[in-house]
């Protein structure tokens, strides 16, 4: 007698990939004239952009921002972490400002940039290097009600400064 064993194959739905793209201004070569700090003339803002595939359950974006070139704001949002209250789906991001907390409804400050001393600042921390060519980048995630991590894309290249 044979033992036939079978696999039931269960269909899931398919979780679309989030994807993250930048919107002029921005190209993720260059960082864009005036998009730097104000310690170095600059009035710069977050890049916007466009958020597709945000998962189902999310009710927050966080985009950490970092600059790879300098060890210490490489990771964990070194230049700021802004949190963006969201649905799911495709969601566009505006130009947020820099260098302050004074940000619009259903956006706040996650958490501050790490940078001490003159470049210090309450908000986002726009590229500052003094153009020195350091890679800025930008991890988005979403987040769900619990605060439980439901998506990530790590190191959208923002551009050079």
């Amino acid at each position: 007698m044979r033992l036939m064993i079978a696999l039931m194959i269960t269909a899931l739905p398919a979780q679309a990939e989030m994807i993250v793209a930048l919107l002029a201004p921005w190209d993720g070569v260059t960082v864009p004239a005036g998009q730097h700090c104000r310690l170095q003339d600059g009035s710069g803002d977050t890049p916007p952009m466009q958020v597709t595939g945000v998962p189902e359950a999310a009710v927050a974006l966080r985009l950490w921002f970092n600059d790879l070139s300098y060890p210490s704001l490489a990771f964990d949002g070194g230049h700021g972490v802004v949190e963006i209250a969201t649905a799911p789906g495709d969601v566009a991001i505006a130009a947020l400002p820099g260098e302050t907390d004074a940000l619009p409804d259903g956006v706040r400050m996650f958490s501050a940039p790490r940078a001490r001393g003159e470049y210090a600042s309450v908000g986002y921390l726009p590229p500052c290097s003094g153009g020195r060519e350091h890679v800025y980048a930008v991890t988005v995630t979403a987040h769900g009600a619990d605060g439980v991590e439901l998506a990530r894309v790590k190191n959208v290249k923002l551009g050079s400064y």
